[in-house]
């Protein structure tokens, strides 16, 4: 848990980095960048929020979900990829539905009716 916090740290200080203009024209973010193997929402929604630079209007119930999320980037991505890769991750591994209200915020929700898909953690030899 330690070294999941020490690399959900370094990536939140990375992404702050990035220049709000942060676009297809720019440098995409580089394979492996996001790697999260039981992050928990939370986690990840921290993480959102430094890259997408919304304001997050978040349900109540949201924090309290217990499901954890595993999403590693394989390619390089822009800043537009890894919103929808991280939305996705987020509606499958957890039931979390973002809407974007606007250019600056976006709702957070949590929809009990939806099916949550489990990502099988993988074993190192």
């Amino acid at each position: 848990m330690k070294t999941l916090m020490l690399i959900l740290l370094i990536t939140i200080s990375t992404l702050r980095l990035i220049p709000s203009s942060f676009g297809a024209e720019q440098e995409p973010l580089p394979p492996g960048m996001i790697d999260f193997s039981g992050a928990t929402v939370p986690q990840v929604l921290d993480i959102y929020k430094v890259m997408t630079r919304l304001e997050m209007i978040t349900d109540s119930r949201v924090k309290t979900i217990r499901s954890t999320i595993t999403l590693k980037t394989e390619r390089p991505l822009t800043k537009e990829q890894a919103t929808r890769l991280f939305e996705k991750a987020l509606l499958e591994q957890a039931a979390i539905v973002i809407t974007h209200l606007d250019d600056k915020r976006a709702s957070v929700t949590y929809n009990d009716a939806l099916p949550i898909h489990a990502v099988e953690k993988s074993h190192k030899k």
